[in-house]
């Protein structure tokens, strides 16, 4: 009996390990968009009371991290990696951030916060992202705070706040490209239309030119018409009378 309440004491504790790993789970987040994602994640940040630890840099722990321009240049880039290539890299950055937040088990908040912090930190300070996209990007939203320290709470909204004005920037070039698309398929109809407008105009024509006579201008033909030479001698007679009655 011992032994079976010992065997389901185990049980229940490694059940209750097994749930406590989920409970900070975003649930996946549902069917929510990238958007509703983040501006979810936002709130929880703004929501968090934890005492807020100043970043280090990575090549000199005991100094704190001081950001820069290039930084954050590199920051950009890496957003924009995790937003435009399908958005799976985001969809994982945002469950690392909730079980950051909210996993009730201490250790697992801190093997979250650890693996976020890393991310954060290859991104400004590794070339693997930075040269992968630096020639595939231009033209888009770059994240302009910068400079002195931080701590990776707000080093995460301004992130999270950039990520959100990036897939604002998408849905606006999508609506312009698909207007341009729109304006250049309507253009491509009105000459197609012109086009077969001006084929049906040649063909009436033609077909006008050919039922038309033809007038053949031919002098000698006109002159064998008017000369004595030609008149049908029996009605010269008759034809001299009428002529001889109009002199008199």
């Amino acid at each position: 009996m011992k032994a079976k309440t010992k065997h389901m004491k185990a049980k229940t504790k490694k059940n209750k390990l097994r749930k406590s790993k989920r409970a900070g789970a975003p649930d996946d987040f549902g069917d929510q968009t990238p958007k509703d994602q983040i501006e979810r994640v936002v709130d929880l940040l703004k929501e968090d009371r934890t005492k807020q630890v100043i970043l280090k840099d990575r090549k000199r722990p005991s100094l704190n991290l001081i950001l820069n321009r290039e930084h954050m240049n590199r920051l950009s880039y890496w957003n924009a990696s995790q937003i435009f290539d399908g958005g799976l890299g985001n969809r994982d950055d945002m469950k690392n951030i909730v079980y950051m937040l909210k996993h009730p088990d201490i250790k697992y908040k801190k093997k979250n916060m650890d693996t976020w912090l890393k991310h954060v930190m290859d991104a400004m300070f590794k070339d693997t992202t930075f040269l992968a996209f630096k020639d595939r990007l231009a033209n888009f939203p770059r994240i302009k705070e910068y400079g002195g320290t931080i701590t990776l709470k707000d080093l995460t909204l301004t992130l999270l706040n950039h990520r959100i004005k990036l897939l604002e920037w998408m849905e606006t070039s999508d609506a312009r490209a698909d207007a341009r698309a729109d304006a250049r398929a309507d253009t491509r109809a009105d000459t197609r239309a012109d086009a077969r407008t001006d084929a049906r105009d040649d063909a009436r024509d033609d077909a006008r030119a050919d039922t038309r006579p033809v007038r053949v201008d031919a002098p000698e033909l006109r002159a064998e018409e008017t000369t004595p030479e030609n008149w049908n001698q029996e009605d010269s007679p008759k034809l001299f009378k009428a002529l001889s009655a109009d002199i008199e």
